[in-house]
């Protein structure tokens, strides 16, 4: 079984999310302007299915385990995990302090903001952004795009590339430095421990300390 994605097969599956998103996003203004519960659940739904299905073709295989596998989800260690958690709590609590005594942000306005974008389906937004989305996100970022570009390139600057990319897909560019910090770190676990797990879990409780601090300073 092939180990990882050649550039072309990565391209494919790139062109193919955008193109299934496109089309989603579509569908959504012109027949359905306000999907039940909301779009985002839809477009990571699909994203998540257009990944099975390309390494589906990349691994010639339909076992979900062998697909899988390929993208990333081999089994890890309970240290893995418990070091992946206090990574994140770190990267949490430093980007609160820059957030707050560098960039001096006003957490509450965005709290707020948030929280009127998002009130009405606090569930499938706790769902969308605190488990799915980052799931997603290490799938293709370290699971399939750090792991494959290790063949093309030496790892620190794979891991360069990686980070670079997961930085840009985030429009806030004041955060840009701990989002970069943040994804040189998931990278590193992924590398370190052989799987997206350790990093799926840093992420994962990345997004829900923000999620539960928003709640709070609005509630």
């Amino acid at each position: 079984m092939q180990q990882n994605y050649r550039i072309y097969q990565i391209i494919i599956l790139i062109l193919s999310i955008l193109i299934t998103n496109y089309c989603m996003l579509w569908s959504f203004h012109y027949f359905n302007i306000k999907p039940y519960p909301n779009n985002e659940i839809y477009i990571l739904g699909l994203s998540y299915l257009t990944v099975l299905i390309v390494t589906a073709f990349v691994a010639s295989s339909k076992n979900l385990k062998v697909i899988h596998s390929l993208a990333g989800f081999k089994k890890t260690s309970l240290k893995a995990i418990t070091i992946s958690l206090f990574v994140a709590i770190i990267l949490w609590l430093a980007d609160y302090l820059y957030q707050n005594f560098i960039l001096k942000n006003d957490l509450t306005i965005e709290a707020s903001q948030w929280f009127l974008l998002n009130y009405k389906n606090q569930t499938i937004t706790f769902i969308t952004t605190v488990i799915i989305a980052p799931i997603i996100e290490e799938i293709l970022l370290r699971g399939i795009l750090l792991q494959s570009l290790c063949r093309y390139l030496n790892k620190p600057l794979a891991i360069i590339v990686v980070s670079l990319l997961f930085t840009l897909l985030h429009d806030s560019y004041e955060q840009w430095p701990t989002l970069f910090i943040a994804s040189t770190l998931y990278c590193w676990l992924t590398l370190r421990y052989k799987s997206i797990l350790p990093a799926i879990a840093a992420h994962i409780l990345n997004n829900a300390l923000t999620f539960m601090l928003y709640r709070m300073l609005v509630l």
